[in-house]
This record gives structure tokens, C-alpha cells and sequence, in this order.
């Protein structure tokens, strides 16, 4: 049996756009959770397990063309150990 890695996308978009995102992720049970870094900023994280990391990578490509979301860049856990200790 092999494992599935966890994949985590760091998403800017408008803080208005926060509890959408979040409201839209829920509505497909099971895909990602969603933590927001910055409700000011508009940086949240969505994390993605269970070989979902796809899935979630090609819905969060159709909300930034549908202007949902500005940018989403795909995140390792060393970088992202990185960034919270600094």
C-alpha cells in the first residue's frame, strides 16, 4: 500500500473572497481544508491529502481564471517550516 502525500497551496486572494473560497472547498467533501495566514492580506492555505493534491490544483487553477483567486503556488514543507520559523 503506498502512501499519498499531503500537498499545500499557499492562494492569494481579495479578503472578501476568503469565506467564499472557504464555502466553495467545503462543497467538495473531503477534497482540502483551508486555514487562513492573513485575513488582512488575503493569504490562506489549502491543504490537500489522500491523493487529492491534483484535484485540488486543477479546481484552484479554475477559480484563478474565473478571478476568484489572484495566484496559488504549490508549497513543500520545508519551505513552509521556512517561512513560519522566520
Amino acid at each position: 500500500m503506498s502512501r499519498e502525500a499531503t500537498v499545500l497551496f499557499c492562494c492569494h486572494l481579495a479578503p472578501r473572497n476568503i469565506c467564499l473560497l472557504r464555502f466553495l472547498l467545503e462543497g467538495y467533501d473531503g477534497l482540502a481544508t483551508m486555514t487562513t495566514v492573513s485575513a488582512a492580506a488575503g493569504l490562506v492555505y489549502c491543504l490537500a491529502s489522500g491523493g487529492q493534491g491534483e484535484s485540488l490544483r486543477r479546481l484552484l487553477e479554475d477559480f484563478s481564471a474565473e478571478g476568484l483567486i489572484y495566484s496559488f503556488v504549490r508549497v513543500n514543507a520545508f519551505e513552509l517550516r521556512r517561512c513560519l520559523l522566520n
